[in-house]
């Protein structure tokens, strides 16, 4: 065991007494459990007198202090056996936040790809064919839909807001999208991501996921 480990387990078992000990207030009892003590023995002349002969009132205060201290000893070991299962759970939910951070980041960085990769595929469709850019259109979707839910996904399907200067429905259709897609980019670092989306681009099997999610 390092002098590192066992300092980390004696400084956690004795934050843990104190604690569930309360020992500040136990040590602030002490004083009127004396004074208790000295009241009765004045009420006693005669026990009072066999007191200041024989030391009775030095014994019942050291006895006090030593039933406290073996009291803060009992609680003090407990913590002591408990702290090892303490300090190796707090280090794995460390590790789990660490991990959740870290899979939270490398998703954002994937989805920053894919819809890039789509934008870029998006601006080479203009003169091609509708089917392939009714197919883009949905793999895009699927893909936005499946990784940020389904209003991300209907909100880049939607003209909402969107003004067409000119130009052919087919352009106006790709224009449309491309101007969402390019929103979305920018705007990529703070949507919320969906926690089972795994990071990955649109396949059969999630199209079909993608369409119940809401």
């Amino acid at each position: 065991m390092s002098d590192h480990y066992a300092h980390r387990i004696f400084r956690t078992a004795w934050e843990d007494t104190r604690r569930n000990f309360n020992a500040y207030r136990l040590l602030a009892g002490i004083g009127s459990m004396g004074g208790g003590a000295v009241a009765l023995l004045v009420l006693s002349g005669g026990f009072a007198g066999m007191s200041m002969r024989g030391g009775a009132l030095p014994q019942i205060v050291l006895s006090g202090l030593a039933g406290l201290l073996f009291t803060f000893l009992a609680f003090f070991l407990f913590s002591l056996i408990q702290a090892p299962a303490q300090i190796d759970k707090a280090q794995r939910q460390t590790i789990e936040k660490l991990n959740s951070a870290q899979a939270s980041t490398d998703k954002r960085l994937r989805l920053k790809h894919i819809l890039g990769k789509a934008y870029a595929q998006g601006e080479t469709l203009l003169g091609e064919e509708d089917a392939l850019l009714l197919a883009w259109m949905a793999a895009t979707k699927n893909t936005i839909q499946d990784a940020l839910g389904k209003g991300e996904g209907e909100f880049f399907m939607s003209d909402a807001g969107t003004i067409f200067l000119g130009g052919t429905p087919t352009k106006n259709v790709l224009t449309g999208r491309l101007t969402r897609l390019r929103e979305l980019i920018a705007r990529a670092d703070s949507v919320s991501i969906r926690t089972d989306w795994d990071g990955l681009g649109v396949t059969g099997r999630r199209r079909g996921a993608s369409a119940n999610r809401s």
